[in-house]
């Protein structure tokens, strides 16, 4: 996680970590590098893994390239795609914010 914070700071213009925690804490209706996430592969077939935003572009619908994003709200989630943690990327659809 700490890895991510320092991505995301370097990202936001060198805030500090405790700037960056408040914005990746602030709404769970917003996904942002170094949020959690629940992921299934296999186009959404595969049993869901949790894993971490590494970044996100928002893209033409079924398009794989677009333009980097800091912040996108959960419900353009479907017009962005995600590269994960684990080495995967995804569009939008296979992934679900963990609710607390």
């Amino acid at each position: 996680m700490k890895s991510s914070i320092n991505k995301l700071a370097a990202m936001t213009g060198g805030a500090s970590d405790y700037e960056v925690r408040e914005i990746m804490d602030q709404d769970e209706g917003r996904l942002v590098p170094g949020k959690i996430v629940m992921w299934r592969g296999g186009w959404g077939q595969e049993a869901a893994l949790p894993v971490e935003i590494v970044s996100m572009e928002l893209c033409e619908v079924g398009e794989k390239y677009g333009v980097e994003i800091l912040v996108v709200t959960y419900d353009l989630k479907d017009r962005c795609v995600f590269v994960l943690d684990n080495g995967h990327w995804c569009y939008g659809n296979q992934i679900d914010i963990i609710r607390k």
